[in-house]
């Protein structure tokens, strides 16, 4: 049988250990006709102990498994990756904390170095993710007072209503939201919310972004300054319009939690599916849910787009700081919302009340006869607020991230031997 270089036995965990470590963790090699015990030293492998009558010392096996691994060299490639798998398992088994860092680094830089498509996507979906979870009880309110009609706009008059007791919370009713029997309701349904948020994210950003490229490249450098909004508005309402046919069951099935009407997902999605029309059930304000979300979704890229230009050459700097970026992005995502308001209050009431709205115009003109224009800016304060911060959250993470793939695909690979 050829013998290879004993480097080509080298476990794939000990290109991480420094030399003088490697004494200790000299791994055995198992061969068809016997085995060797090869050990560092010297800068090179050294075989330092051979048996080649078929044979081996248990208790020397035994013994060094505590510090290395073994590989089963069976001379054929297809046992490679069993090999390697093997190596892995011993190797989490031994050392789990190198392991975890190197498997973890190696997994980040892997993404680092992928398509810039993968990069942009995974960035969108955390980014939405974190603004969901930090903001979810803010958006919880705002449902809440939208869905409940028939109440004067101002601060002190606001009323949330809660599923917990049924009852209305008057000009203290913040304070209460805040208490220990309250504060569970306001995260109702956060745990579906973010699962779905992550894939609707996703699709966002992959066609938002390639989207805007392709459109850029149709025309020469010098226009792309100039047509950026216009691109961010258009390649917005596309990638909006995609993820919010994915959105509409999940984003219905959460207003309701928002508001009371299940206690669960698991009842919410039984009763619509059984006592309205199924799986269409699921689609109850999918227009309005694609009405309210596109002018909001493609303002906002649009609006974001536009300020950071302006602001970059005012400033004169090539990139944005990180309050920078959070301020633009509150201040881009809080304007739109409190335009959009009126789509969002529609949405609200036609998934939470079907029984008494049953289409978008009748929804507008049924609000406005019984509350007036107020009755369309319902909510607009948390509406506001929530946009505000859940844009700066969401440019601040997505550019943090971006930026720090970038960061480490630029960086050499370091070999810590």
């Amino acid at each position: 049988m050829t013998e290879q270089p004993f480097s080509s036995y080298i476990p794939p965990f000990l290109s991480n250990i420094s030399c003088r470590h490697r004494t200790h963790l000299a791994p055995i090699r198992l061969q068809i006709h016997g085995w060797k015990y090869d050990s560092w030293a010297e800068g090179e492998w050294k075989v330092v102990y051979t048996n080649n009558e078929g044979g081996w010392s248990s208790r020397k096996l035994r013994n060094r498994l505590k510090y290395g691994l073994s590989q089963l060299e069976l001379g054929h490639s297809r046992f490679v990756a069993f090999r390697v798998l093997l190596s892995n398992i011993l190797e989490f088994l031994l050392f789990p904390a190198r392991a975890f860092q190197r498997i973890g680094y190696g997994a980040f830089r892997g993404l680092c170095n992928s398509n810039r498509v993968l990069r942009e996507a995974i960035a969108g979906a955390a980014a939405e993710a974190t603004a969901e979870i930090v903001l979810y009880p803010l958006d919880t309110l705002k449902v809440r007072i939208q869905s409940y009609s028939r109440q004067p706009l101002e601060f002190a008059q606001w009323h949330v209503f809660s599923s917990a007791t049924g009852r209305h919370l008057g000009s203290r009713g913040f304070s209460r939201l805040i208490s220990r029997n309250y504060i569970g309701d306001l995260y109702k349904g956060i745990g579906q919310s973010v699962i779905a948020v992550l894939p609707t994210a996703a699709i966002f950003a992959i066609v938002y972004h390639n989207l805007k490229r392709s459109l850029l490249g149709i025309f020469p450098t010098r226009c792309h300054q100039t047509l950026r909004p216009i691109t961010s508005l258009v390649a917005g309402a596309i990638g909006t319009t995609l993820a919010s046919l994915m959105e509409a069951p999940t984003e219905l099935v959460k207003s309701r939690l928002q508001t009371g009407m299940y206690r669960s997902v698991g009842e919410a999605f039984r009763t619509i599916l059984v006592s309205e029309n199924g799986v269409r059930g699921l689609y109850q304000g999918a227009r309005s849910n694609l009405l309210r979300n596109l002018p909001f979704d493609a303002l906002e890229f649009a609006s974001f787009e536009t300020l950071k230009d302006l602001y970059l050459r005012m400033k004169k700097k090539k990139r944005l700081e990180n309050e920078e970026m959070w301020m633009l992005g509150a201040f881009a995502g809080g304007l739109v919302g409190a335009l959009t308001t009126p789509f969002d209050v529609v949405y609200t009431r036609l998934v939470t009340q079907p029984s008494t709205y049953f289409s978008v115009s009748q929804t507008l003109k049924l609000i406005y006869q019984q509350e007036g224009v107020k009755g369309l800016f319902r909510g607009i304060l948390p509406k506001v607020a929530w946009e505000a911060a859940n844009s700066g959250v969401f440019f601040l993470v997505f550019d943090g991230l971006m930026q720090s793939f970038d960061t480490v695909k630029s960086q050499p690979v370091e070999n810590p031997g």
